[in-house]
């Protein structure tokens, strides 16, 4: 534990602290940064994750440098109490270090799972919905540096989901959250490589494509939201990475935001190259565009 404590505070004090925060595109599984603990036979297993992500910035127009270190801390277990039910919970901190604006944040979930039948699953509790299944777990490298696309698909909250397994390669599945005092409603439906998902409540639709396959990974995400009376944001966008070198563990990404109500739609985009590390982590270096700025984007996530 001390050894893992001094690791920390050396990455910590060896990058830098700096208050901006990034997003990090990378395929699901390319890291998936978690230890596996078996307790007994029943409690099946306690998952630990330590991850730190941390990059430099360098603003194209005037040449400033910049930077930012984030931390992520947690874990997550299960207790099988039949052979037909199990409780899972999950929890974790993130510290980003002279982040004024949000030093310190947590998540947090517990909930039950129910298989009345062979091929029928019912969630319950406070967990991810049927679309932010879409998005990759918080307890993983992937989820630490989730890509700006992911993030806009709604974040998890108290709901009950049914899954419905009609063949190996083919799912249907619906729910019901409780999101800011407002009931939304879900659907998806999956098939072989494909999710696609939708979400609808008083405030916000919208929808969720993803496709996984071989060496390509893409989310499409749309979005309608009610930002004020008589007032809608319409987002869409789009993550796409594709693995051009597999044996050096090298992969693309592009990441595109566009608003659309506005003249000029395009708010963000950034591409690059990512390095596989294997257990160790990965590197990336990037180009990051807004509107009016441009930045060229190192990235290092190291698998704690």
């Amino acid at each position: 534990m001390k050894k893992f404590a001094m690791i920390i505070a050396m990455m910590a004090i060896a990058i830098g602290t700096f208050a901006q925060v990034s997003f990090f595109p990378v395929k699901k599984d390319v890291v998936k940064g978690t230890d596996t603990i078996r307790v007994t036979d029943s409690s099946e297993v306690i998952r630990v994750y330590g991850g730190m992500l941390s990059g430099i910035t360098c603003k194209t127009e005037t040449g400033k440098f910049g930077g930012f270190t984030g931390i992520r801390l947690g874990g997550d277990g299960s207790w099988d109490f039949a052979k037909w039910g199990s409780v899972k919970a999950f929890g974790g901190i993130q510290i980003n270090p002279g982040d004024t604006a949000v030093p310190l944040d947590h998540f947090e979930g517990i909930y039950a799972v129910v298989k009345p039948f062979k091929n029928l699953s019912i969630f319950a509790g406070r967990m991810a919905t049927l679309p932010t299944e879409q998005r990759p777990y918080p307890l993983t490298g992937a989820g630490q540096f989730e890509t700006w696309t992911e993030g806009q698909i709604p974040g998890g909250c108290e709901n009950i989901k049914l899954e419905y397994q009609v063949t190996k390669s083919f799912q249907l599945a619906a729910g019901l959250a409780k999101r800011n005092n407002v009931l939304e409603y879900s659907g998806r439906v999956i098939f072989k490589a494909a999710q696609l998902s939708g979400w609808y409540s008083e405030k916000e639709i919208g929808s969720a494509l993803t496709i996984s396959k071989g060496r390509l990974y893409t989310v499409l995400v749309y979005k309608q939201v009610e930002v004020a009376p008589n007032l809608k944001e319409q987002v869409a966008a789009n993550i796409l990475t594709l693995t051009i070198n597999k044996k050096h563990g090298i992969s693309f990404y592009n990441d595109l935001g566009f608003h659309l109500e506005k003249d000029h739609p395009l708010s963000r985009g950034e591409c690059g190259l990512l390095k596989d590390l294997g257990a160790y982590g990965l590197v990336g270096l990037g180009w990051d565009y807004q509107p009016g700025h441009q930045w060229i984007v190192g990235y290092l996530y190291i698998h704690l």
